[in-house]
């Protein structure tokens, strides 16, 4: 169920993507997706082909995507994401926390959806709204 959360979120996202797209120049929105490849992404990559389907988007028509798929190889994932910094994507996908890690580390300017393994503000990857650390238990 948490996956089918972060595919509807991440479809979310990309249909605010053509409005950032406008400003420059009616250039194709373009969202680059970033794996570890462990185990296999096909699943996702499917599922969230899907969802962008049912917002009405469809790759190579509407929306690029830029998929880096690091075969299981740590070490790539930072040089993957600094390819997609240099593609200038309109928005980073980052699938697993691995992922995450080399995202953040490549960009503090193009937004990452990130679907880590770990609870991402206990990772240091966000902070925890004012809010929620008043309630949280501890």
């Amino acid at each position: 169920m948490r996956r089918r959360k972060f595919i509807a979120l991440v479809a979310a996202c990309a249909a605010v993507v053509p409005s950032m797209a406008l400003a420059q120049a009616s250039r194709m929105p373009r969202i680059g997706l970033l794996m570890l490849g462990t185990p296999d992404p096909t699943l996702f990559l499917r599922q969230f082909g899907d969802a962008l389907r049912e917002l009405g988007y469809s790759e190579g028509t509407n929306v690029a995507l830029e998929v880096r798929n690091a075969e299981g190889s740590q070490a790539r994932l930072p040089s993957l994401a600094r390819e997609l910094v240099a593609l200038d994507v309109d928005l980073m996908v980052a699938f697993q926390t691995p992922a995450v890690v080399a995202a953040k580390a490549a960009t503090a300017e193009i937004p990452i959806i990130m679907c880590p393994a770990q609870e991402p503000v206990q990772m240091g990857f966000v902070e925890a709204s004012p809010a929620r650390a008043e309630t949280s238990p501890g």
